[in-house]
């Protein structure tokens, strides 16, 4: 994320969820709210189109790992490089957690009118956070999986339901993610 002004230091995607609309539309006085360049932002001379989300399945326990497959073509006339986000949410939480975080991403190619599939693997530990007890969990409940181009640009969506609370869980720091044609 790139502010406009000094004045908008600190600006991040890791705030707390007011309940109030996520999407900020009063303006400072001289200025827009929004970021200059949102985080995942960049520039291409080509377009992307996503389509297709599957999960491998919806109803998880702590220790599964899910697999998120999708389709990112080309519709573009020239080859380009697409970086692909995978965001999680979880907006219903005993404690307060982030808006969006930010769990894998991948950077594919793809020639001019070209489509891959692109599979991530997602641990559902990557869910886990510490509770009010200090106790670090996966907490029952449905979860967003987001996929997009940059945190505002969110192209497919996807929820789970977890279906048990597990504690116990050991942090996870590695994502497994392929491309095939």
């Amino acid at each position: 994320t790139f502010p406009r002004s000094v004045g908008q230091v600190p600006l991040y995607y890791n705030h707390k969820p007011s309940g109030a609309r996520s999407n900020w539309h009063t303006d400072y006085m001289d200025m827009s709210v929004k970021p200059l360049y949102a985080f995942g932002h960049g520039l291409s001379y080509t377009q992307f189109e996503y389509s297709d989300l599957s999960l491998s399945q919806t109803a998880v326990v702590p220790l599964d790992t899910i697999t998120i497959q999708f389709k990112l073509t080309n519709a573009g006339d020239i080859a380009g490089e697409e970086v692909v986000q995978l965001y999680i949410a979880d907006p219903i939480a005993s404690a307060t957690r982030p808006v969006k975080q930010l769990k894998a991403f991948k950077r594919v190619g793809l020639q001019a009118g070209q489509t891959k599939v692109v599979s991530i693997e997602l641990p559902i530990a990557h869910f886990a956070f510490y509770d009010v007890d200090m106790n670090y969990i996966v907490e029952s409940g449905a979860v967003q999986v987001m996929i997009g181009s940059a945190s505002d640009d969110i192209r497919l969506q996807a929820d789970v339901e977890i279906t048990e609370t597990g504690t116990h869980i050991q942090q996870v720091f590695k994502t497994a993610v392929s491309v095939s044609e």
